[in-house]
């Protein structure tokens, strides 16, 4: 069952994990998990007042 996972190269993670993280979902509106992903950082980073977070 399964593999070890000390046989499987860094190179050969991260090709699945771009795999993965750019595949469009039907659950996401067929948008890939990294666009869902930097459209919510970024809505959440321009919510922000620059002023109230550097005095907090």
């Amino acid at each position: 069952m399964g593999g070890a996972f000390d046989t499987i190269s860094d190179r050969q993670i991260v090709e699945v994990q771009n795999k993965l993280n750019n595949r469009p979902r039907k659950v996401l509106g067929y948008k890939t998990p990294t666009e869902v992903f930097f459209a919510t950082i970024t809505q959440t980073c321009s919510a922000v007042d620059p002023v109230v977070a550097v005095d907090s």
